[in-house]
């Protein structure tokens, strides 16, 4: 899943990640932005599908402008993700 994001000046950004994880295991995805290299992002167990009230923070070096932030879980991107997470939304601050 890529995100286009736009923000006033190059810096790190703290990215919050919404989810719900319903497996009762923990699940993972590949980070990347900007075309740079993987970074893991780790969704614990949330006990339901659909209950939105979790989150993961992650850092992030962004350009003033227009960035790509993408997560991905299997080829041909980030062959190591594991499990599953349902993804809701994304701030930056």
């Amino acid at each position: 899943m890529d995100f286009i994001v736009n923000v006033p000046q190059t810096r790190q950004y703290t990215m919050s990640i919404r989810y719900a994880n319903g497996t009762g295991a923990t699940a993972t995805h590949g980070l990347a932005w900007n075309g740079g290299g993987w970074t893991t992002v780790t969704y614990p167990p949330t006990g339901a599908w659909g209950s939105f009230g979790a989150a993961v923070s992650v850092a992030v070096s962004l350009n003033a402008g227009f960035n790509t932030i993408r997560l991905a879980k299997g080829a041909p991107f980030f062959a190591g993700g594991t499990g599953y997470a349902e993804l809701d939304a994304i701030t930056l601050s």
